[in-house]
């Protein structure tokens, strides 16, 4: 409920690029409906700077699309926002490039939102906040329950 703004009617995608493989998940009202991991990795992003994040990024673009019109045959129904988590979000130009890719709104959800801290800590959790987005979810879960 945290990371989908309290939306949980939408159909959403959440894309975590770690830092072994990539999870692709498609959750709709609130439930899984389906799940997909590959060896894409945030090595892959980073390999070099002097080389162009489209080029880089054109794997997972493919995966994405491919689970996205696998779901829309399936179900018939349109992802409306893509949320992007693991260490690699944060690499500068993805999300734009992944939301101009794929037509769809990419956003990195901010995973300490209803966490209370110093906010001299601020830049820092924003920093560290990809990377921690699954250890937050599960203890704020555990909160709830």
């Amino acid at each position: 409920n945290n990371i989908t703004g309290g939306a949980v009617k939408k159909t959403i995608c959440l894309i975590d690029i770690g830092a072994k493989s990539s999870t692709i998940s498609i959750v709709d009202a609130g439930s899984v409906k389906t799940s997909y991991s590959f060896s894409f990795n945030a090595s892959h992003l980073t390999q070099s700077s002097s080389t162009d994040l489209t080029f880089l990024a054109e794997p997972i673009i493919a995966e994405i699309k491919s689970v996205l019109d696998e779901f829309f045959q399936k179900e018939k129904r349109k992802i409306q926002e893509i949320y992007l988590t693991g260490g690699a979000s944060n690499s500068i130009g993805l999300k734009e490039h992944l939301q101009t890719s794929l037509a769809i709104n990419v956003s990195v959800p901010n995973g300490f939102l209803e966490i209370v801290y110093n906010p001299i800590l601020n830049k820092k959790l924003q920093e560290m906040n990809p990377s921690f987005s699954a250890s937050l979810g599960v203890a704020l879960g555990g909160l709830e329950n």
